[in-house]
């Protein structure tokens, strides 16, 4: 059996791998040691809280500063909101007040004076009107100007503001009414063609409420006009307030945030021009052993405290740098040995590799003759198959004739059934026959007796009678004879039959040994064909091994070109073993200009 080579140019690459990944480790112990001092530095910065006897929130001053200050705005901001709000609210009540009563009110006073005065020329008009017609069209025209003045005084009660102008409008309505009720008289005697006695009652009766509403509507006018400007003035009075409240609110709130303003920058700035100064002197040194001091315990000094534990971290992966340093150092030595190592491993599978190859050719003949033996295997094998498919065509064409002829036997042998069954019906109608004669004989005995009894009346039918019988008996006879025959045609059908029974199964036996042969035959043919098919499959698995064989050969060649890569290879090694330790020694140089010798007067608390 062949056993695969094993790979030589991946155990040698492996093994000049070993002490590159020795390097690689340190490295990553070296950033495992920084990620270790980073964490430190964030647990550092998270546990400020726990390191302290003062509760968190008592020592976060500028946070509580902040939060102070925007509280303060906060509040302030809502004051001046809740100031100005409550001031506009009060002047657009007294300016909805202003625009929806006062002037309109007043306004409408105005126009309810015009009204009266337009009423007043339409009653002359039709008082002086030269005919009837106008006189009539001047009363439709007083109608509807009283309807319009009426309405007019109705929206002025509903718009009347305090008892004052109320009272005004109470007597505004009666003398309105009481002047109407003269128009009318006056509208009547007009239209009646009194025309002298309308003026006189228009000018004894009308007149006089006229001039009283013409008064009460100017008293009217004159206290719609002090209402107005006594809301202007309170307008005005509550714009003034606004403004001087809005100022007094503003100039409180700048005042406190600017004192708590210059307090919180006085916190900030100052520890951060210590943390910064500090901060310099140690990158100017390179000092990693000194430590900003902490003298605060708010949002600076916890910023103070993460610094300080950043250069402890920093301080530590130094410390760990060097201690990679000097291992990278003992591992480029044994890097240099692998290498020795490697180059005499490489020459020792180059021998053996020369050896596989003259193996491998010698199993490539063996492989050659193999496959010439199959092959001759293959050709007896497909000449024995051909045999069996010639012979298995004999054995079903002898199996198709012989299932002919039983088909001709079992036709035969069913005639031989009819006629012996046919030989029985004629027993049964002989039979039948014979007992027909009998009785006729019979009939011809007791008709002689009957014709002898007759005497000579009856001698002719006894003469008839005896014929009868003679052919009665006649008939019997031949029935006997009949009867004799067909026993022996019966017992020659029934030995035919039972012979021709043994024939056909005896045919019926032929045909299934046929039958089993013609499928013995099938059988033999597909054993030869199946022996031709894994004939072939022997053949193609040998291709295969050619095949491979050629391709181990090849594989030979590539591992002795892969051992000269790897000698080359340790070669290179070698010298990148002395560049590793030239790079230490850079890095070591490096790292001593550092400061990480034991921590000096370290101020965390």
């Amino acid at each position: 059996m062949l056993h695969p080579a094993p790979d030589l140019g991946l155990g040698v690459q492996a093994h000049a791998h070993t002490h590159v990944d020795i390097i690689a480790q340190g490295g990553r112990n070296s950033e495992q040691g920084c990620n270790k001092s980073v964490s430190r530095v964030s647990s550092n910065a998270t546990n400020v809280c726990n390191n302290s006897r003062l509760p968190c929130f008592l020592k976060m001053s500028i946070r509580r500063n902040l939060g102070l200050l925007l509280l303060i705005a906060v509040i302030a901001l809502s004051g001046l909101g809740v100031v100005a709000f409550l001031q506009f609210e009060r002047n657009a009540v007294s300016m909805r007040t202003l625009t929806d009563r006062a002037i309109p009110g007043f306004l409408a006073a105005g126009e309810l004076k015009s009204a009266l005065k337009t009423l007043q020329i339409t009653v002359i008009n039709l008082v002086h009107a030269p005919d009837d017609s106008l006189a009539r069209q001047g009363a439709d025209t007083l109608v509807a100007q009283k309807d319009a003045l009426q309405e007019a005084v109705g929206e002025q009660t509903t718009m009347a503001d305090g008892e004052v102008e109320r009272g005004l409008m109470r007597h505004v309505q009666d003398s309105l009414n009481a002047y109407l009720a003269a128009l009318d008289d006056v509208s009547s005697l007009r239209l009646g063609g009194q025309q002298d006695i309308a003026e006189a009652v228009l000018s004894g009766s009308a007149d006089p409420y006229l001039q009283e509403l013409e008064q009460i509507l100017e008293t009217l006018l004159v206290e719609k006009r002090r209402t107005k400007d006594s809301l202007l003035s309170e307008i005005e009075a509550a714009r003034q307030q606004s403004t001087l409240i809005l100022a007094g609110a503003l100039l409180c709130t700048f005042v406190v945030l600017g004192v708590l303003g210059s307090r919180l920058y006085r916190q900030i700035s100052r520890p951060l021009a210590e943390m910064k100064r500090a901060m310099a002197t140690v990158a100017a040194d390179l000092d990693f052993t000194r430590r900003v001091p902490i003298v605060r315990e708010d949002e600076i000094g916890q910023s103070i405290r993460a610094f300080n534990a950043l250069i402890e971290a920093v301080h530590g992966s130094l410390a760990e740098m060097a201690q990679v340093i000097r291992k990278n150092e003992a591992a480029s030595v044994d890097m240099h040995v692998s290498a020795a190592d490697m180059t005499s491993i490489a020459e020792n599978g180059n021998a053996s590799a020369g050896d596989i190859q003259f193996a491998v050719r010698e199993v490539q003949r063996q492989i050659e003759r193999i496959n010439d033996d199959t092959l001759h295997a293959g050709g007896l094998t497909e000449i024995s198959g051909q045999q069996a498919t010639a012979n298995g065509e004999l054995i079903r064409e002898a199996a198709a004739r012989i299932h002919e002829l039983a088909v001709s036997v079992e036709s035969a042998s069913e005639r031989v059934f009819a006629l012996a069954s046919a030989g029985g019906q004629i027993a049964l109608q002989v039979k039948e026959i014979r007992e027909i004669a009998d009785q006729t004989n019979l009939l011809a005995l007791n008709a002689a007796i009957e014709a002898a009894r007759a005497g000579e009346s009856g001698r002719g039918f006894a003469v008839v009678a005896g014929e009868v019988r003679k052919l009665a008996e006649r008939v019997s006879s031949a029935t006997l004879a009949i009867a004799e025959q067909v026993k022996g045609i019966d017992a020659t059908s029934n030995a035919s039959a039972e012979l021709m029974r043994r024939v056909v199964a005896g045919i019926k036996h032929n045909i299934d040994l046929t039958a089993s042969a013609g499928r013995a035959m099938t059988d033999i043919e597909g054993s030869a064909r199946e022996v031709i098919g894994v004939v072939g499959q022997i053949g193609e698995q040998v291709a295969v091994g050619q095949a491979s064989s050629r391709d181990i050969v090849d594989r030979v060649d590539t591992i002795e070109d892969l051992m000269r890569r790897a000698s080359a290879a340790a070669d290179q090694n070698r010298a990148a073993a002395d560049t590793i330790r030239e790079i230490s020694d850079q890095m070591a140089g490096i790292v001593n200009r550092f400061r990480i010798g034991p921590v000096l007067h370290s101020q965390v608390r």
